[in-house]
């Protein structure tokens, strides 16, 4: 669009989408008729047009394809996915404030968004808290259950995105819970990566890898014998007690984490995530 648009020749008032087209440059030039109208006693009509919608009635997805064909690389992409997906909408009438929670009874809860958590909202939930870590030579993940003391760690190929590292400790977390339950139902599974969060939310989505898959199949494995489990999104490096152990584990890996390679499937796995890859293409 931006390339047929560059082709043919363009009115000075036309900016914005093009090189050496600033909006900024329009409105120069608006300021400058004003003061002149005013100081000549003349009359300047203005029409600004709004089109509704413009921006939430645009394909997000769409978008993220053009900023990648545009040979974006590194957090530009990655601030893109995060500020284009899962946006919601809080409407404030007096003093009440509506929310942005999902619905928890859902029988596959996945939150999108970080809410304050409230004790008795999750009372009886057993909490997890996951992370992963990037130097420029060493990737760690980890998950910590504070209530009953438990912390796995991994150290992970130096060439392990940090979204992958995100990814594994929330899935080694629900392959732990599969077999250890420690008397509990209902599991709270906290990271502070919201692109996880968001891929497992959307795993229709035509560039869902493999890792994701089997991630999501995982939580629903643990899901189907049974279990409650929510995906909850929290902020990174705020005081959150649980958050900043799973943080110290995911360093201590780099030194001696278990080593530990790629997401992998097991058979119950492979067929489920056969066709969720064809119902995705």
């Amino acid at each position: 669009m931006v390339d047929r648009r560059k082709e043919r020749a363009q009115r000075l008032s036309v900016c914005g989408f093009w090189r050496n087209r600033s909006t900024l440059e329009n409105l120069v030039l608006l300021q400058r008729d004003a003061l002149y109208v005013l100081q000549n006693g003349k009359i300047m009509i203005v029409v600004f047009l709004d089109v509704r919608g413009a921006f939430d009635n645009l394909v997000h997805r769409k978008m993220l394809e053009g900023m990648m064909a545009m040979g974006l690389v590194g957090n530009i992409v990655q601030f893109g996915m995060s500020y284009l997906t899962e946006r919601t909408v809080v409407v404030k009438v007096g003093q009440s404030v509506s929310t942005d929670e999902t619905n928890f009874e859902e029988r596959k809860a996945i939150v999108p968004a970080f809410s304050a958590m409230k004790a008795e909202k999750y009372h009886g939930y057993l909490e997890i808290y996951t992370d992963g870590l990037k130097t420029e030579n060493e990737v760690g993940a980890a998950f910590v259950i504070p209530n009953s003391r438990i912390a796995e760690k991994y150290k992970l190929h130096p060439r392990t995105s940090i979204f992958q590292a995100e990814l594994l400790a929330v899935n080694k977390a629900a392959e732990h819970l599969i077999q250890h339950r420690y008397g509990c139902n209902a599991f709270l599974i906290c990271t502070d990566s919201n692109s996880v969060v968001s891929a497992l939310k959307n795993i229709h989505a035509k560039n869902v890898t493999r890792e994701v898959l089997i991630t999501y199949e995982t939580i629903n494995k643990l899901i189907d014998e049974g279990s409650s489990v929510v995906l909850h999104w929290i902020p990174g490096h705020r005081g959150i007690e649980g958050n900043e152990a799973a943080d110290q584990e995911a360093k201590d890996a780099l030194a001696n984490g278990t080593i530990c390679g790629r997401i992998r499937t097991n058979s119950h796995q492979q067929h489920s995530i056969g066709h969720a890859t064809d119902a995705s293409s």
